[in-house]
This record gives structure tokens, sequence and C-alpha cells, in this order.
């Protein structure tokens, strides 16, 4: 189990759109996560090294118990804000609300949009940061596999919003056995 990088303080800037609802804030006062931080070994990188990719998973206790359940997974695909928004609360709400568990992972390893003054405001580098090939199947199949094994998943779902939609797209475009259903979400007003 790892420490918490959950922090409802957000950044002012958005990169989202004019019209759009803009950077989340979360929408709950000292509401703590529900469920665990931990990490999973992600396999050998291109640079021969092993990263751990941090997780967050929740199922809800009267999920927990029951056999159909205990083999659903949702897995949420996180905006530019990371594990630093509004995407605890929503898995918290998604596991109680689908009876299933639900796993976050933080596929930019902590860091977040508000972290672009260090490519000087270039969104188009930041974004580059994490290339979808490698990083995002690698880190997604060891999680896949963590839950098959660990959790006895063996349905699996996806949701994302803002980045995590461009995510799901190319999961789904590119990978034998992707979750079965995909939803996104943009918030634009």
């Amino acid at each position: 189990q790892v420490s918490s990088p959950y922090s409802p303080t957000m950044a002012a800037e958005s990169c989202c759109p004019p019209g759009s609802i803009g950077a989340p804030t979360p929408s709950f006062d000292n509401e703590q996560p529900k469920g665990t931080f931990f990490t999973v070994p992600s396999p050998a990188a291109p640079e021969n090294t092993t990263t751990p990719v941090p997780c967050y998973h929740y199922v809800a206790p009267s999920s927990s118990s029951s056999s159909s359940a205990s083999t659903k997974a949702l897995i949420l695909f996180h905006d530019v804000w990371g594990f630093k928004s509004r995407i605890i609360t929503i898995a918290d709400w998604l596991a109680e609300q689908a009876s299933c568990h639900v796993l976050v992972i933080d596929f930019f390893r902590g860091k977040t949009y508000a972290d672009l003054e260090k490519y000087d405001d270039n969104t188009k580098d930041w974004f580059l940061g994490v290339p979808y090939e490698p990083n995002v199947t690698r880190d997604l199949q060891a999680c896949i596999d963590y839950m098959q094994t660990e959790k006895n998943v063996s349905e699996f779902g996806c949701m994302g919003f803002c980045w995590g939609c461009w995510a799901i797209a190319k999961t789904c475009e590119r990978t034998a056995g992707a979750p079965g259903d995909a939803a996104v979400i943009v918030p634009w007003k």
C-alpha cells in the first residue's frame, strides 16, 4: 500500500476550452477516499527498468460479498488532472452504484496539467510525455493482469474523462482483449 496522492487542491488554470466546465474541483466536503492506493509492478520498460503503476481501487462492501459483482470491474481513465481531481470521488460513487470493482490507473505518475510550465507551456509536448505506446498499453495490461489474478475479475469495462477519452479510443482500436464496454465523457456545457 502507498500513501495517498489525493489532493483536493486544484490549479486555477485549465486546458479545457471556453464553454466547458473547466478545471475540476472536488465536489465534496472533507470526504476521504474509501478505497486503497497501491502500486502494481509494470513490465520492463524499453530502458529495462520496472516502474510501478500507481492505482486506486474500491469495491463497495455490499459488492465484495456478491459473487457476480466480484468478477466485474470498471477501469477509469482520468483527465489531465490525474489523481488530483474528483476522479477518486467518482470512482467511489461508481463502485457503490454499479456494485463492482472500480480501478483508477495513474498513467501520469503524479504529474498533472498543472506541471505544464515545465514544458514551456507547450501542451503538445506535455501530452507526448505520456505516449500510448508503450506507456498506456503496458500499464493497462499490468493492471488488468493484477485485477484478474488478485481480485478474480473476468469482465472489464472502461470510462474516460477528457484525456482518458483519447486513451480509451486508442485502447479499443489497438488492444486485443480490450475492455468490453467503453464510455467517454467530455465535460462541455
